[in-house]
């Protein structure tokens, strides 16, 4: 079979319900930091659409479900990022500033 066969509709479905571009996902708050502060003032008064990450499958579909890209602010070493894997289920691209030790996400 070629690929105009291919059952695309979840995909076309969950794409066309994209009408936002960024959102911004934001660690927990014990995890915040005075740069983590400063950047959430500054989204703030850009009227950025802000997310604050508590690992509930209800606050990814928020974050991603409406949004091509989001930008995930937490940096995570050890292991792949939850946010990162449920962002890309959504069709969200995943923005993570964990780029240090990219690596370790694959």
């Amino acid at each position: 079979s070629d690929s105009t066969s291919w059952n695309l509709s979840p995909m076309e479905d969950a794409l066309n319900r994209k009408t936002k571009e960024l959102s911004i996902l934001f660690p927990p708050l014990e995890k915040w930091d005075s740069t983590m502060e400063a950047l959430y003032v500054e989204a703030k008064e850009l009227e950025q659409s802000i997310f604050i990450d508590d690992g509930s499958l209800a606050t990814y579909e928020m974050a991603f479900a409406d949004y091509q890209y989001t930008w995930i602010l937490e940096d995570r070493g050890d292991s792949i990022h939850p946010a990162y894997v449920s962002a890309m289920g959504y069709f969200a691209i995943p923005i993570y500033s964990g780029w240090v030790l990219f690596t370790n996400m694959f």
